[in-house]
């Protein structure tokens, strides 16, 4: 039991050092809520040991931990052989923790086998790891399809007024004019804002009364019209 404490601890110490040491001395606090990675690794590395140690099927509490920790890294800015290549880390830490015991060949077919199940750990890691990342594919996908439906709703369901505050609201109805009430957009002259009205009709003017559009007259009496010397009479 005390060596395999010290593999974990060695193990754990080679994940956390990919992270930076600023990083991993962050990472190594006790604190489930303030260090969520720390906390996932230095639950889910025993775990795995375990299982790598007593070989068979992998057992559903090693399962469940391997992808804790891989739904982390699967977020994480890391390729996908550095994701599942923390699973190769216990190599190197059985060879530093158990240096002289393999010593001059000791060990030899033991440490062959130990790291044939460590290679099907990682192989159940990557399947793990390839399931998690489509996972966040898809999800991205979704957000992205809601944030743009979103966009197209407000583009062309509503005007800059309704949109005030990032958010669609409706025009209220208007409600609907009395006889004779003009609308509320209507301009108050006849002709502003660009808008042609009717005029309102003329009464009929009164035998010999002039339009008052016709052009005054000088004032003086009218010129009776007279045959030209030597013309036919008018027709």
């Amino acid at each position: 039991m005390q060596r395999r404490d010290a593999l974990c601890r060695r193990w754990l110490e080679a994940v956390l050092a990919e992270y930076g040491e600023l990083t991993a001395a962050r990472w190594r606090r006790e604190d489930p809520f303030g260090n969520p990675v720390g906390h996932t690794l230095a639950a889910g590395l025993p775990q795995l040991l375990e299982a790598i140690a007593a070989g068979g099927e992998t057992p559903a509490g090693a399962v469940t931990a391997l992808e804790a920790i891989l739904r982390i890294r699967s977020v994480q800015d890391l390729s996908p052989s550095r994701a599942v290549g923390f699973v190769y880390r216990l190599r190197e830490a059985v060879r530093g923790e158990l240096a002289q015991e393999l010593a001059g060949g000791a060990l030899a077919g033991e440490l062959a086998a130990l790291d044939g199940r460590v290679e099907l750990m990682a192989w159940l890691a990557f399947d793990v790891y390839v399931r998690l990342r489509e996972q966040v594919f898809r999800l991205r996908q979704e957000e992205l399809k809601r944030s743009v439906a979103s966009l197209l709703r407000r583009w062309q369901g509503a005007g800059p007024d309704h949109l005030a505050g990032g958010r669609e609201t409706a025009a209220p109805p208007r409600p609907p004019l009395a006889p004779g009430q003009p609308h509320p957009a209507a301009p108050a002259d006849d002709l502003a804002g660009g808008r042609e009205t009717a005029a309102p009709p003329r009464p009929p003017l009164a035998p010999g009364q002039p339009h008052p559009a016709a052009p005054a007259l000088a004032g003086s009496p009218l010129v009776p019209l007279r045959r030209p010397p030597g013309g036919d009479s008018p027709r």
